[in-house]
């Protein structure tokens, strides 16, 4: 067989082997079934694992991702705890991904990275300038080349296409007696990211990170109208807590860090604000979190204040609260096991 010949067959067997792999993995939305046998563009065929293991355990806690909206002006990097919001139904956000050590390092081995949209209907993902659009995409985001590691995507479009929903109001940090308004969570973005070890022909997920899609929908004239949520309306003097769309919280088991509230009505008083302190109890009583200063603030002209803070899992690795800048709110620490958290007014010096 000559050299010409040895080498379209080599091309062939690959081609077959992704041609393989394409019917298993996650295509591009709106590809007909026919397509299904082509080349997945969601999937970059270099990505192999057609005999290996594909994306197994790897070794969580070197590196951490960082997503950056660079449609936002100025551009801001994403929390975990917060997730992605400003942007309405429609909308295609560009979004960089850093991968940095908790000393600021980059990776020194090829990384791929897996990105999916989850919950909601329409919305979907795809390397920046793509014509396609996914569910579900993977790349390299960066590769060897020789010796060097090259920067491979680093840019990636997402495209909110779930309908807004109003979760509730809150009370306005900059203006007192003013309120805002919190979009519930209509899907997740997840990413997946790790080394390549091309020898045994698996994906290593090294780290991942899930951000909650919070579309911005269209305010009604009358924000006391019919069918406004309000979720804070048969509260008491005792504190109750809220998770992140303003449903009733449950602090065990935690997995993720998440934004959460906490109010309670005070008829007596005058200010509109009232500094509290949070903290945490494991199951036999010992202090997690201790005096974390909550502030909280009137919801509009009402009785009722409220506050927010972030909740952190025990064990959660503090070189992953740099990434999205979670330290700048108040965190209390949540026993993974049965434990307590209190938030209660601050006794004056």
């Amino acid at each position: 067989m000559s050299r010409i010949q040895t080498l379209s067959a080599v091309f062939l067997r690959s081609v077959l082997a992704v041609m393989a792999l394409g019917v298993t993995t996650v295509h591009a939305v709106g590809q007909t079934a026919a397509r299904r046998f082509s080349i997945d563009p969601c999937s970059l065929p270099d990505l192999g694992f057609s005999g290996g293991r594909g994306w197994v355990q790897g070794s969580p806690g070197r590196y951490f991702v960082i997503l950056t909206n660079l449609s936002a002006k100025p551009e801001r990097e994403l929390s975990v705890a917060d997730g992605l919001s400003g942007h309405k139904p429609g909308e295609t956000i560009l979004l960089g991904i850093d991968i940095r050590s908790r000393e600021g390092e980059r990776p020194s081995y090829p990384v791929a990275v897996r990105v999916t949209v989850t919950g909601g209907r329409e919305g979907s993902v795809r390397p920046a300038g793509a014509s396609y659009r996914c569910r579900e995409i993977a790349f390299f985001w960066n590769r060897r080349d020789g010796s060097r590691l090259e920067p491979g995507v680093e840019k990636i479009e997402l495209t909110v296409d779930s309908p807004a929903r109003l979760a509730g109001f809150l009370p306005d940090e900059t203006v007192p007696r003013r309120t805002r308004p919190l979009w519930a969570t209509t899907g997740q973005l997840r990413i997946d990211f790790g080394e390549t070890d091309a020898a045994r022909d698996e994906q290593h997920r090294d780290g991942e990170a899930e951000y909650a899609i919070r579309p911005e929908g269209v305010l009604a004239v009358d924000s006391a109208s019919k069918g406004i949520p309000n979720p804070f309306l048969n509260i008491k003097a005792a504190s109750e807590f809220f998770g992140p769309n303003l449903e009733p919280a449950s602090f065990s088991p935690i997995l993720e860090p998440f934004r959460a509230y906490v109010a309670v009505r005070n008829l007596k008083e005058a200010s509109d604000a009232i500094p509290a302190v949070g903290l945490t109890r494991r199951e036999k009583g010992d202090l997690l979190t201790s005096g974390e200063s909550i502030l909280l603030r009137r919801l509009g002209s009402s009785t009722i204040f409220i506050g927010s803070f972030i909740v952190l899992p025990e064990g959660y690795p503090d070189s992953a609260t740099v990434p999205g800048r979670l330290l700048l709110s108040p965190v209390l620490s949540v026993p993974l096991g049965l434990g307590t958290i209190e938030v209660r007014e601050a006794k004056p010096d």
